[in-house]
């Protein structure tokens, strides 16, 4: 609680770069409860980012199947983060599927996903999902 510190210190209350109402602000929202449940909430959503940016981002490249893969992985983690609050979770899906667009939507990823022995037999999302079934044909 690191940050909790810093705003009741001394060298807080006397910060010349912000008012006192600013620093009183800063305290209250630092002090709730629904800043910590929010913060708590980001940080599960940036980590499935973060995992999905580490396997990316190596020198030995991943296969497009996995990068597919992982990526419907990380829609799901951002949904259950989320708790399933469409109206949370629907702004961030948005911006994968934007920045995902003519990148990872191409019909022949589908069938390397599919194919792909770790994402086929990790669960029955793979082979039901009516998008990857249509790319197949």
């Amino acid at each position: 609680m690191q940050l909790a510190g810093m705003v009741s210190s001394l060298d807080w209350d006397e910060n010349i770069w912000s008012g006192p109402v600013k620093r009183r602000a800063v305290k209250q929202i630092i002090y709730s409860d629904m800043f910590w449940r929010d913060a708590q909430q980001l940080m599960k959503i940036c980590t499935s980012f973060f995992k999905l940016t580490r396997m990316v981002d190596r020198d030995k490249k991943p296969l497009i199947g996995f990068v597919y893969g992982m990526l419907q992985d990380v829609k799901g983690e951002v949904k259950a983060s989320c708790n399933r609050k469409e109206s949370i979770y629907r702004p961030i899906l948005e911006i994968i599927e934007k920045k995902a667009k003519d990148r990872l939507d191409s019909p022949l990823y589908l069938p390397a996903y599919y194919f792909n022995p770790y994402c086929h037999y990790k669960d029955n999302v793979v082979k039901e999902d009516t998008s990857v079934k249509a790319a197949l044909m």
